[in-house]
């Protein structure tokens, strides 16, 4: 759930009425979400012979894992080119950096929604 709501605040500063500047922080997070997040999809994929049972859930689960990875990585290509820090506020770009946040966001909620099913499953 904490990953959830820190997706809605990131999404959300980047489209308020007073938008920011991407800065480090921001640099650092994709960093981190897009790299762990992906390795979240090797990770299901290693579950898959272990738990037969879940394979569709974790196969499945992978790729939205995969789909999130991407959706940062687009915005990271998009706020930071050649990975240096903005100087000026592009509001443009900003309301694109938000509708990528909200789609990695969703795909992270479909991936860990299908963990909880294949958690289910493996009861």
């Amino acid at each position: 759930m904490e990953g959830l709501l820190c997706y809605d605040r990131w999404a959300s500063a980047f489209r308020s009425e007073r938008p920011k500047i991407p800065d480090i922080g921001d640099r650092y997070c994709l960093g981190v979400y897009r790299s762990t997040h992906r390795a979240a999809a090797d990770f299901m994929e290693e579950l898959m012979p272990k738990y037969p049972d879940a394979k569709s859930n974790f196969e499945s689960a992978a790729k939205f894992f995969v789909a999130e990875s991407e959706a940062l990585n687009e915005c990271a290509n998009l706020l930071f080119p050649d990975w240096k820090l903005p100087k000026h506020l592009d509001r443009e770009i900003n309301v694109r950096a938000a509708d990528l946040l909200n789609r990695a966001r969703d795909c992270y909620a479909s991936g860990i929604g299908e963990i909880g099913r294949a958690l289910k499953v493996m009861k």
